[in-house]
């Protein structure tokens, strides 16, 4: 296994970032995830992951995604990213404040399509 690229996405409006890698195995995903500080269990390595979105040691947020990577998951894990996101600003989600989430989701999706296609 080697070590994998994190890509960073910057969102200085929202004062955070994201980073995003890609590998190659369920297995790999597993074991990137475990050795940066992801709260997985024993029962996790036996669960075949497409796409983990995490919180590492130090707070980052962070997706790992198995190649070859679906446009369906990059949007699931992104509406995870979007939720913890405007969640650690204070912004609920409600009809009132539902196009900042549809805003920054498509965002984040863009931003990791254009680095899939770039693999």
């Amino acid at each position: 296994m080697d070590k994998p690229t994190w890509y960073k996405i910057d969102l200085p409006i929202y004062d955070t970032s994201l980073n995003v890698t890609f590998v190659r195995s369920h297995k790999e995903l597993y074991k990137v995830a475990l050795k940066d500080g992801a709260a997985l269990t024993e029962k996790d390595k036996y669960v075949e992951m497409d796409g983990l979105f995490y919180y590492n040691k130090k707070e980052h947020k962070k997706i790992i995604f198995v190649l070859p990577t679906s446009n369906r998951l990059i949007v699931h894990e992104t509406f995870h990213v979007t939720m913890h996101i405007l969640d650690d600003i204070g912004q609920e989600f409600n009809i009132e404040s539902h196009e900042t989430h549809a805003w920054l989701l498509d965002y984040l999706f863009e931003e990791i399509c254009k680095l899939k296609d770039a693999l």
